[in-house]
């Protein structure tokens, strides 16, 4: 009778160590990212292809960059993305602000990527700046120009656009 319980409680012990793996909850925000990052930058996702690994699955892409907002030239190129616990969403084509104190060609990203944000609804490449409104864009350059963030800054809208499920750290909608 013993011997028939112990595989399945075995598996029981298991399973959900699996699921409690990603349960990490990244404790910084793109805030706080922006203070100390030593970059700030806009980069375009040029390509991205998935690479099946032993342990774990990976991305990696090329990309543009577009416009260095703050801080030293930036020279990424490409991105590594791990597919450990990871519920980062990049299109390809797409444009995204980065606060960053990475430095060199390849961007690393693992599970704690709070320091990415989508903002391909609100950059026109290309068209000068005063022709069209960017919120966080605004928000953003205002920051690097000694202004205050909001304190529910970015908002839920822009961190859905980034990750593909919610998380502890999301914020309410900035106010108009």
């Amino acid at each position: 009778m013993h011997s028939r319980l112990w595989i399945p409680m075995l598996i029981l012990c298991i399973a959900p160590i699996d699921a409690m793996a990603c349960s990490v909850v990244n404790p910084m925000t793109f805030g706080d990212h922006l203070r100390s990052g030593k970059t700030i930058a806009i980069l375009q996702v040029e390509s991205l292809r998935l690479i099946h690994g032993v342990d774990a699955d990976k991305t990696r892409g090329k990309l543009r960059l577009v416009e260095t907002l703050k801080g030293p030239a930036a020279k990424f190129s490409s991105i590594e993305i791990d597919g450990t616990c990871n519920d980062l969403r990049l299109d390809v084509g797409g444009y995204y602000l980065i606060a960053t104190s990475q430095t060199g060609s390849e961007l690393k990203v693992d599970w704690a990527h709070s320091w990415i944000l989508d903002i391909s609804t609100e950059y026109i490449d290309g068209m000068p700046r005063y022709l069209y409104k960017s919120p966080t864009l605004d928000l953003v350059q205002g920051y690097i120009s000694g202004k205050s963030l909001p304190s529910n800054f970015p908002s839920r809208a822009m961190l859905s656009r980034t990750h593909r499920f919610s998380s502890a750290e999301e914020s309410e909608p900035i106010a108009p």
